[in-house]
């Protein structure tokens, strides 16, 4: 006996774009939405909100904050960033999710499971999995120029603070230039003329600045 069928009510453009990605495919929309929601569930491991709220109490040091300074609700707290600085966040599972929100209020940062954006309304946004970061990383990984190298999220949170106001792009140009450096100096200390001291102190302000030091 075959299940029942139920039919949504969606846009003509959301019809169009599952079109195109199931006939890509070449599998039945059913089939390309059961995709779909596997996604969402592994990028979103949490139940509900209340979930992530726990999470997030236990390791405020993965989104670059100190500590919880108060929690207004289920979802909201006021927290002190690295730098010292009170902020009153927002906690969402996407962080889309804040836009459809009827009663905003104010809010500093949003801090979510997953996004697509690194600022949704004008509010910068801290997310464990940053969709529009993941395309880049997945060329990097299969790109035979590049190769990807993970690195703790605080050492990342640590270099992006650093290279603020900076030529540096991102915290990926910094750590390529700082270990470009470093391996020539090592490459350098295998030759006939080894480090001089300078070339050490040097290193080591490199591997400083990294936290490695």
């Amino acid at each position: 006996m075959s299940e029942a069928k139920t039919t949504l009510q969606i846009s003509e453009d959301l019809r169009r774009k599952l079109k195109i990605y199931a006939s890509m495919r070449d599998i039945p929309y059913e089939d390309l939405l059961t995709d779909l929601l596997y996604i969402i569930e592994a990028l979103a491991p949490f139940k509900d909100i209340g979930q992530f709220a726990q999470f997030f109490e236990k390791n405020t040091e993965k989104f670059g904050l100190n500590k919880i300074i108060e929690k207004l609700g289920t979802s909201r707290y006021i927290v002190e960033d690295s730098e010292g600085k009170s902020l009153q966040i927002q906690l969402e599972l996407f962080s889309s999710d804040y836009s459809r929100r009827v009663k905003k209020g104010h809010v500093d940062m949003i801090v979510a499971v997953v996004s697509t954006a690194n600022e949704v309304e004008g509010v910068p946004v801290k997310a464990l999995v940053n969709l529009s970061e993941l395309g880049k990383l997945i060329l990097e990984k299969t790109s035979p120029g590049g190769r990807l190298i993970l690195i703790p999220t605080s050492l990342y949170n640590r270099i992006e603070r650093l290279i603020k106001d900076t030529s540096f792009k991102d915290p990926q140009d910094y750590v390529t230039f700082v270990l470009r450096d470093v391996v020539a100096m090592h490459e350098q200390g295998k030759s006939d003329e080894p480090f001089t001291k300078e070339d050490v102190e040097r290193v080591k302000e490199r591997l400083r600045a990294l936290g490695y030091l």
